[in-house]
């Protein structure tokens, strides 16, 4: 009989300390959730020091995109809480690829930035490596469509074009999409068949043929492949024409061998690239190179030279 009630009273004790824990981590939670939707940058850092648990899920009623901590930092545009001690580095949603869990529908930090065109969120989530080719749903209510994008397809559609040039600095690979981009400089600027010669912001003469329209069948045959193109963006960048001929260039051309060794080795490393990078016995200035920490927030007006070329 002592022994039954003993075993009770151990395992009513073992109950009590779970659900006090349980109470405890709820609280936790609640905190750093707080701490990220009021943009507390030192309160977030100091618990993330006391050992909170950055991998936390929320239903956010007011970003239907929040999944994660970091989901709610990027739909608000919270980049003083992405700035917090080893905030990334420890967030698995960043990189959503084996051994790291699937986001939700494939909607990964960086598609929540594209959505919302921010570019000053984009950047550290690109710094430290985060998933570019990952495709999410995204529903458009105008059309009533649902599409399956990536983070730079989806910020081309929407005619977000400096999110674009950033994430193609960052190593994001156009190569197959020059067609796409000559398509949309066609129906802005020329008529077909022509050569047409453009003066870009340093005054370097860019000659880009425009391809002639393709017959009917060649039509007919790619009617079933989604076509990319910004045409039904509401607003489009002031220097919208410079950045799609950069753009073009980018897709006609091969990157250079430092842009390859770089993005080589930081496709290499994958998560928790700063920590990794730390411990290396590099140079500063190559460490710098493969956290992308040249990689530029250029305003409408700024002249660009791509990460590895001329400063501004």
């Amino acid at each position: 009989m002592q022994s039954a009630l003993s075993i009770l009273l151990m395992v009513g004790l073992v109950a009590f300390f779970r659900q006090g824990a349980a109470i405890m981590a709820g609280e936790w939670s609640a905190r750093m959730y707080f701490a990220v939707v009021n943009n507390d940058a030192a309160g977030l850092a100091q618990m993330i020091a006391d050992g909170g648990d950055v991998d936390q899920f929320y239903d956010d009623v007011t970003n239907v995109s929040s999944r994660s901590l970091l989901h709610v930092c990027c739909g608000r545009g919270h980049v003083q809480c992405l700035s917090s001690p080893r905030y990334l580095s420890l967030t698995p949603s960043i990189h959503p690829s084996p051994p790291h869990p699937p986001v939700y529908s494939g909607v990964t930090p960086a598609l929540v930035c594209a959505s919302t065109g921010d570019l000053e969120t984009l950047r550290p989530l690109l710094q430290h490596n985060c998933c570019l080719t990952t495709k999410g749903s995204v529903y458009k209510r105008r059309r009533r469509l649902e599409y399956s994008l990536d983070p730079f397809e989806l910020a081309y559609s929407e005619g977000f074009l400096h999110l674009c040039r950033l994430m193609v600095d960052a190593g994001y690979c156009v190569y197959g999409l020059r067609d796409s981009f000559l398509g949309d400089f066609h129906r802005q600027t020329s008529n077909p068949g022509e050569q047409t010669t453009h003066t870009n912001a340093h005054q370097d003469p860019i000659v880009i043929p425009i391809p002639a329209p393709a017959s009917s069948g060649q039509n007919m045959a790619n009617a079933e492949m989604p076509t990319l193109t910004f045409g039904h963006a509401q607003k489009l960048p002031d220097d919208w024409l410079d950045i799609l001929l950069w753009l073009i260039s980018k897709a006609s051309n091969v990157r250079s061998l430092k842009e390859e060794a770089v993005f080589a080795v930081r496709a290499i490393i994958g998560h928790r690239l700063p920590d990794c990078i730390d411990s290396l016995p590099l140079p500063k200035l190559v460490k710098d190179y493969v956290m992308l920490k040249n990689l530029r927030l250029d305003d409408a007006s700024a002249q660009h030279h791509g990460l590895f070329g001329k400063p501004k």
